[in-house]
């Protein structure tokens, strides 16, 4: 059996690779929407992921230290954060007048789930950023 190093195990640099998919209408029916993603465990997801937990960590310390009691987040900041989470893996699209912009981006995510969640299956889906070999 040949010997593989470890850039063969290396999934975040794999991630980074954009893949595109079509997003489906929930009739089923094709939308002529094409979305460019990166995979969920991409650099830029994980350094946006943990920028944000860190601010809050940081704001939660900083009560504390002055004696207040933690920060009570809100469900809709919860649903922003899981939004926001999912759309900054949308790096391009075909089919939209709009630019592709991260706050269109998020525009999109929040009045559209069922679009949402397509972006995260196949960010989450690592045979979309990896070649067999």
């Amino acid at each position: 059996m040949e010997k593989k190093s470890l850039k063969d195990f290396d999934l975040v640099s794999a991630c980074n690779q954009t893949f595109e998919f079509e997003y489906i209408e929930p009739d089923g029916k094709a939308s002529g929407l094409f979305l460019e993603i990166i995979g969920a465990h991409s650099e830029k997801v994980q350094k946006w992921r943990n920028n944000k937990l860190n601010q809050q960590r940081q704001a939660d310390a900083m009560n504390k230290k002055r004696g207040r009691d933690d920060l009570v987040r809100t469900i809709e900041a919860d649903i922003d954060f899981g939004l926001e989470f999912i759309s900054i893996r949308i790096v391009g699209w075909k089919g939209i007048s709009d630019p592709c912009t991260p706050e269109n981006a998020a525009l999109l995510c929040h009045i559209n789930p069922e679009l949402t969640q397509q972006v995260a299956q196949h960010s989450e889906n690592l045979a979309n950023f990896t070649k067999s070999k």
